[in-house]
């Protein structure tokens, strides 16, 4: 009686299926829950709309949903894990990797599940929660020079010094003194200039080993670690000012395969082959950097007044300082640099493999092109704050208080998709006007301040930004080039059907606040 426009079908059990999930698409799949819980978990079927693959899908986003429901449950009932990740779940982290492989490694595919499963509200994950927070909510935190960090990894997990120090930026607070001057320091001796000049034609990568595989066995695809050996060298050699060895850049391409779990780092340090992999790829760009022209800028710059507290800080860890302080930018280098450069980049190459009408969009203008793909399939999904004051959120029904100091993640995936801010959200449309296409928020912060270097409204920005789009346009050409534009007219292609996301984006858009107790 609830939903008279579904009493009235007839036919067989799957043709009444079929058209219950039509109608949950017209309306966003979420005005039907009744009982939150038991709904969250059974939402998942609702994405078994296909073959094989839609059903694998369903299948991890209720295995996903099930393991939520448990964990929100514990979080309301005995907080969150402590910060050492004493008790963290694994299985939420494998679940999600199962999402990513079962959606072409497009890790933006697996957090848009969650949120289309969960309508909009927050989820327990890793030591604290995912929010898949509106537009405005996302850039306001981003500008915040007050935004407060800790020793949590991107996934809202605890950390290891495996992947990285404690004194790098990504765990500073905004209004710590020495998360400027580091910001400062790197842009002043490599950063704000690494993206100018072009760069070389080194050869057909048709004739690289792992090219000649992959023809071998019938791939057409450039693969991810081919993508990842075209960027090290580039990437090396802008950022440290010295031209790589072959091995050293094979060596540091590697990353791209092992750093991934850096976004749970207490895990990799409980793998004895992934831990030793690291700290090689690890110790190699740090040796490299300090050999390099940088080192020897850094040096002089560290004995300045303007960067004493940073100077302070470096020397506090037991490392000699220039080492420390080269060590942090090699491994914001392997971290940000290598894995989002080349996400980035094999995205591009991906798009355009598959559809004539994105290889004419990408050579009108790759930099639009790169920059409205990252809109739409971001290589970093968010960031991860502490919170200054405890927080009552709804999870499931339920009321939930975390307490001051928990991680918690803002998610792009849903920001970047906000009617309220871009025509069309669903569409992939590089000639975007400035006005929409300067408020991806997918660098940390929005585009506009990014490209400006603008430390007032991006005080997070991410500093590599030009080299990294520069890097990814010349290597993404250089791996398509033989492609031929051809296919219809239109300059714009979806990425998802999407009228029912669009009704949920829509009604996503119109909540006030971050909390979503009434969605």
């Amino acid at each position: 009686e609830d939903f008279p426009a579904l009493a009235k079908v007839r036919g067989s059990v799957a043709e009444q299926q079929a058209a219950l999930a039509a109608r949950k698409a017209e309306v966003g799949g979420c005005p039907t829950w009744k009982n939150p819980r038991e709904d969250a978990v059974s939402r998942a079927w609702d994405f078994a709309v296909g073959g094989y693959k839609d059903k694998a899908i369903s299948a991890s986003v209720y295995a996903y949903q099930s393991y939520l429901v448990r964990a929100a449950d514990h979080l309301r009932k005995s907080g969150p894990p402590p910060p050492d990740g004493t008790g963290e779940p694994i299985e939420g982290f494998t679940l999600i990797g199962t999402m990513i492989g079962l959606n072409d490694q497009k890790n933006t595919e697996a957090y848009l599940l969650i949120t289309k499963a969960n309508c909009g509200w927050n989820v327990p994950m890793g030591i604290g929660v995912m929010a898949p927070i509106k537009f405005d909510v996302v850039a306001s935190m981003s500008r915040s020079e007050h935004q407060q960090r800790d020793w949590y990894c991107p996934w809202s997990s605890a950390c290891d010094d495996v992947c990285w120090d404690k004194t790098l930026p990504i765990f500073l607070s905004s209004d710590a003194i020495e998360h400027t001057q580091v910001r400062q320091l790197w842009d002043e001796v490599t950063l704000k200039d690494a993206h100018i000049a072009d760069f070389p034609y080194e050869g057909d990568v048709e004739t690289s080993l792992l090219g000649t595989l992959r023809h071998a066995i019938g791939l057409t695809v450039p693969t991810e670690d081919e993508t990842a050996n075209l960027i090290s060298p580039f990437l090396m050699e802008r950022v440290f000012q010295k031209k790589p060895s072959a091995a050293e850049a094979e060596h540091i391409a590697q990353y791209v395969t092992y750093g991934k779990l850096c976004i749970k780092s207490s895990l990799a340090a409980k793998l004895p082959i992934v831990n030793t992999k690291i700290r090689s790829i690890r110790d190699t760009m740090a040796k490299f950097a300090l050999d390099s022209p940088v080192a020897l800028k850094m040096a002089k710059l560290l004995e300045e007044p303007r960067y004493a507290e940073l100077k302070k800080q470096t020397a506090s860890r037991g490392k000699p300082l220039l080492e420390m302080a080269l060590t942090n930018l090699a491994d914001a280098s392997l971290f940000a640099g290598m894995l989002g450069t080349t996400d980035m980049t094999w995205k591009c190459v991906k798009y355009l493999f598959r559809d004539p009408a994105h290889v004419r969009m990408f050579r009108k203008d790759p930099t639009n092109y790169l920059w409205e793909l990252m809109r739409l399939q971001p290589a970093v999904q968010g960031f991860t704050t502490k919170l200054q004051e405890p927080m009552e959120i709804n999870m499931y029904g339920e009321k939930v208080v975390l307490p001051k100091g928990a991680p918690y993640k803002y998610v792009n995936s849903m920001a970047n998709r906000d009617p309220s801010v871009w025509s069309d959200p669903l569409v992939f449309d590089p000639d975007r006007p400035w006005s929409e296409m300067g408020e991806v928020m997918s660098w940390n912060g929005q585009l506009k301040h990014v490209v400006a270097r603008n430390y007032s409204g991006a005080p997070r920005h991410c500093p590599g930004h030009d080299l990294s789009v520069k890097i990814a346009a010349h290597v993404c050409a250089r791996l398509t080039r033989h492609l031929e534009a051809e296919g219809g007219e239109q300059l714009a292609g979806t990425t998802e059907d999407g009228s029912g996301d669009l009704k949920l984006l829509r009604a996503f858009a119109a909540l006030g606040g971050h909390r979503h107790e009434d969605l």
